[in-house]
Order: C-alpha cells, then sequence, then structure tokens
C-alpha cells in the first residue's frame, strides 16, 4: 500500500492537485461519496503548508458498516458536517492514503499567523 500511495503522491504532484476547499456543509449531501482529490504522499507538502484538522478512516467499498473501525459514508458526511460547522472560515480536504477497501480523508485549515 505505501508503493501506491507514494505512486498516488507523485501523479498528485505532477498534476499540482490540490484538496478541495468546502466552506459549506449542505454541499455534502449534493455530491458523490468521496469527491476530494486522492493525493496519496502528497498530502504530506500541505501538512507544511496548512494545519491539519483532524484525519478520517473511511470504508470505501461501501459495505462497511456501523460500529466497524472505518467510518460508513453516512458517518464520515455526518462528522465532516459538524467539522465544517466548528470552522466557518471552511476547510481542505483530501484523500491523504488509500488502502484496499479503506481511504485516510484529511481536513486541513489555513494556519494563522
Amino acid at each position: 500500500m505505501n508503493s501506491l500511495n507514494e505512486e498516488i503522491g507523485l501523479k498528485a504532484k505532477r498534476m499540482n492537485l490540490a484538496p478541495y476547499f468546502l466552506k459549506n456543509s449542505k454541499k455534502l449531501d449534493k455530491m458523490p461519496p468521496y469527491p476530494f482529490p486522492n493525493l496519496g504522499t502528497f498530502a504530506n507538502h500541505y501538512d507544511e503548508t496548512m494545519e491539519e484538522v483532524k484525519t478520517f478512516f473511511v470504508d470505501s467499498s461501501g459495505f462497511g458498516r456501523e460500529g466497524e473501525p472505518a467510518l460508513t459514508q453516512e458517518q464520515f458526511h455526518q462528522e465532516l458536517k459538524e467539522l465544517i460547522e466548528e470552522h466557518p472560515e471552511g476547510l481542505y480536504i483530501g484523500i491523504s492514503g488509500e488502502g484496499q477497501f479503506q481511504v485516510y480523508i484529511t481536513a486541513w485549515k489555513e494556519k494563522e499567523e
């Protein structure tokens, strides 16, 4: 999995991908399950320029159930909505790691000066 995430990270860097900016939690209701860019190891770049707020461990297969270590899509959307409401300035969201059936999705905010 590490080599997969490194490959994804190199591709994200070449494509100059950036996390998705999300300020309105209601937009999540109209979005596909995981519309955020897959940054792989390139996500580490954003740890240098932004402040990590939270990283979620989420089921990406659609077969996950409540009570398992990975959040279901619905649980993730609910937790992300609450997090966005706590940060009205908006958050930057990206997939920071990918496994066979789960993903890590990280939320960052701009660093305070």
